[in-house]
């Protein structure tokens, strides 16, 4: 499963993987979470918002928080 994350992940954000999941690995090292987990939230919101929104936002920490609002409120 976590391959299929990768692979997903690669696919999606394409040339920009690399800077995604460098952002996901350091998210996940600082809450203690798996950085594939923290991948596959970060897939979801590029699926529901576009991809461009997770390449350009560095914050992962207020990407997720803002995406959670955003599903509260819509």
């Amino acid at each position: 499963m976590d391959l299929e994350i990768i692979n997903k992940a690669q696919e999606i954000f394409s040339d920009s993987y690399s800077l995604v999941e460098e952002r996901a690995k350091n998210y996940a090292n600082d809450t203690d979470n798996r950085m594939v987990d923290v991948l596959n939230v970060l897939i979801t919101i590029a699926q529901r918002r576009g991809p461009e929104l997770v390449i350009g936002e560095s914050n992962v920490k207020a990407l997720i928080n803002e995406e959670a609002l955003h599903q509260l409120i819509k």
